[in-house]
């Protein structure tokens, strides 16, 4: 038996990239066209990750962390209706030690696949819609057979994101011309600001770090230790004014509610009408009144009204880790995508969704400054001595 066990456990970053390639293959793209083939192969998927789970070797840490947080995100799961957090989690516990280029690779075959089957899919008919009147205007905003608009772009986004981060210092002046020339043409078609700019960031950032235009490489890398926490300022002050928009009018916070194309007063309104919970809660709708015009577009405010407290802060502590971990071992364009999907999520709801936030991998950083004495739970049984170690010291 011990010889099986060896040969999967050998395997196992195989087995990791195709339950990467195939969860990336069910979310992305529109999933609602072809539910009964995409639901085989989502519990298809479940079973490789259950198998992954019981293969991967664990420190004891390890193993303790996910004992205690997999409980307790299922109960979250159970009370929001909604498992992102604790795919996310489960995820970003099997990357562990696994080399990110790997992760990213397959996430990006996997979303560009799914993503040119959606739109020729939808070019020929048989994906729906195609088009979208944007609310209260007669501009028409190009879907392509994706949920929204916005949604094909926010997929651009991560996949641009993997792909400079994939390629770094090996990256051409002419691939960094290509990727802005698609970004203009699906924003011609998309009218889908937020992406639009913040691939333009990514890009620019790339294009700093790689080439060093007038020597600034050294001073980007030194702002890039402030950026996230400028970051981080902003998003938690969107949080705040989101929490006192219904106390008081002020021109001010109205100001940037505008700018933020009233994100601000429909957190507000979630806030308002959900209240907070420690642990999550259920929220029927995305979108609310008749008028549509009411949606959670802020990943962190989505996080704490729908997830609870304790998970928010949890998460939040793990991507403040991250990126001391990220800067402390001068990997700035793993920082920069992480930095800039978290600017991205401020005005989108999918921060907690790793199929989505791709970036969420790099957290497994946090536990993999010593890795040794690991054991898989799978074979525990089988070398019942291990089990002592676990214990003994």
């Amino acid at each position: 038996m011990t010889k099986y066990i060896d040969f999967f456990e050998k395997n196992f970053d195989v087995g990791l990239m195709v339950l990467i390639f195939l969860k990336t293959f069910i979310i992305m793209g529109n999933v609602s066209q072809d539910p009964s083939f995409f639901s085989n192969l989502d519990s298809l998927s479940n079973l490789l990750l259950l198998a992954l789970l019981l293969i991967k070797r664990w420190t004891p840490l390890e193993l303790g962390v996910l004992l205690v947080a997999t409980p307790m995100l299922v109960l979250t799961h159970y009370l929001a209706k909604d498992g992102a957090l604790l795919w996310s989690f489960l995820i970003i516990m099997l990357v562990i030690g696994v080399p990110k280029k790997k992760v990213l690779i397959s996430y990006l075959t996997a979303a560009v696949a799914k993503n040119a089957m959606t739109f020729i899919l939808s070019f020929f008919g048989l994906y729906h819609p195609f088009t979208q009147l944007k609310p209260g205007t007669d501009i028409v905003r190009y879907n392509f057979g994706f949920a929204h608009a916005n949604t094909l772009h926010m997929f651009c986004f991560v996949m641009v994101a993997c792909y400079l981060v994939i390629r770094q210092d090996q990256i051409k002046k002419y691939e960094l011309v290509i990727l802005l020339l698609l970004n203009f043409l699906l924003f011609y078609y998309s009218f889908s600001r937020t992406a639009t700019m913040l691939i333009v960031l990514l890009i620019a950032i790339s294009f700093v770090l790689t080439f060093n235009p007038f020597k600034i490489n050294q001073y980007m890398k030194k702002i890039m230790k402030y950026a996230i926490i400028i970051t981080f300022a902003g998003a938690f002050l969107v949080m705040i004014l989101s929490f006192a928009y219904h106390l008081t009018p002020n021109n001010l916070i109205e100001l940037f509610n505008r700018l933020l194309s009233r994100r601000i007063e429909q957190a507000n309104w979630y806030f308002t009408e959900n209240g907070l919970s420690l642990m999550g809660q259920y929220i029927p709708e995305i979108f609310v009144k008749e008028s549509m015009q009411f949606v959670l577009d802020n990943g962190y405010m989505r996080v704490l009204i729908q997830f609870g407290f304790i998970p928010f802060i949890l998460l939040m502590t793990g991507l403040i880790l991250t990126s001391k971990r990220l800067y402390e071992a001068s990997s700035y364009y793993e920082l920069s995508m992480l930095c800039v999907s978290l600017i991205f999520f401020i005005l989108e709801n999918y921060l907690g969704f790793i199929f989505i936030n791709i970036s969420l991998v790099y957290i497994s950083v946090i536990f993999e400054a010593r890795r040794i004495q690991t054991y898989s739970m799978i074979e525990l049984p089988f070398k019942r001595e291990k089990i002592k170690e676990l214990f003994i010291r």
